[in-house]
């Protein structure tokens, strides 16, 4: 559809943009946590959000230092991010990963943001109040269901990122939809500042953040409507060494056909 444009954002669990394997070898690097398509109709003005989970198993394509390919083996498509030696370039490579996975579809841009970019920019952004939509005591006793919190960017950090290893599928169950109440709460907030801040605060987080487009593109995204339903490819986890996703290919294709493309009249 002429009318979609598509933006992939990325949370990796590093902490600033110098080298994502600093002092580790290739595939020991930052994984990329957080993995969530935003696709824009630029006809209606909305915006929809489609999660995909970090632990699904795909091909992910291992180099060496000097980039080279090497093989592609099973893992979680989180490790894709491990297998570079910077922010950019482990954009780069999960976003053509990302793409591959989801039927080959069309990525136009891609955001992708560090642990100390999430503090930077809601630090830079004066915080985020956040209504707790479920019951989130397991991370602090004051975020109990309809808590409204104020969180400054650590704070704001620990609630995108904690999860149970222990607790079989609790990236899905838990993690997962505590991003997402996170994006689209923030979101509506960022829309009561002025752009000129909005890329102030961006500029500021200069290696923490990376992206291929342009910031006054990224701060365009606030002219578009939120859809309320956060849609997710569906699949089943499975205990292996890590937590392992398995995706339901039948289920995320008429997912992303109905998202994507119109029938024909």
């Amino acid at each position: 559809d002429a009318d979609l444009h598509t933006i992939l954002f990325m949370g990796v669990d590093t902490e600033s943009a110098q080298t994502a394997s600093e002092g580790e070898y290739m595939g020991r690097g930052g994984r990329c946590d957080t993995i969530i398509l935003l696709v824009l109709n630029k006809k209606e003005k909305t915006m929809q959000m489609v999660e995909l989970s970090r632990n699904a198993i795909v091909p992910v394509d291992e180099y060496d230092e000097d980039r080279n390919y090497i093989a592609t083996a099973d893992m979680q498509i989180s490790m894709q991010f491990a297998f570079s030696d910077s922010l950019s370039r482990g954009s780069y490579i999960m976003k053509n990963k990302v793409s591959e996975t989801l039927m080959g579809i069309r990525i136009n841009d891609y955001l992708t943001m560090t642990l100390g970019g999430i503090r930077k920019v809601v630090d830079g952004l004066g915080g985020v109040t956040i209504t707790m939509e479920d019951d989130c005591t397991y991370l602090d006793p004051s975020y109990t269901k309809g808590a409204v919190i104020e969180m400054d960017g650590e704070a704001a950090e620990r609630f995108v990122r904690y999860r149970d290893i222990t607790d079989l599928g609790s990236n899905e169950n838990t993690r997962m939809v505590r991003q997402t109440w996170f994006i689209k709460q923030f979101f509506s907030q960022m829309r009561g500042i002025s752009n000129s801040k909005i890329v102030e605060v961006f500029e500021d987080a200069e290696g923490y953040v990376e992206t291929d487009t342009s910031l006054e593109t990224l701060s365009g995204l606030l002219k578009y409507e939120l859809e309320d339903e956060t849609l997710v490819i569906p699949g089943t986890v499975q205990e292996g060494k890590y937590d392992e996703f398995y995706i339901d290919e039948a289920g995320m294709q008429k997912m992303l056909l109905e998202i994507l493309y119109e029938e024909a009249e």
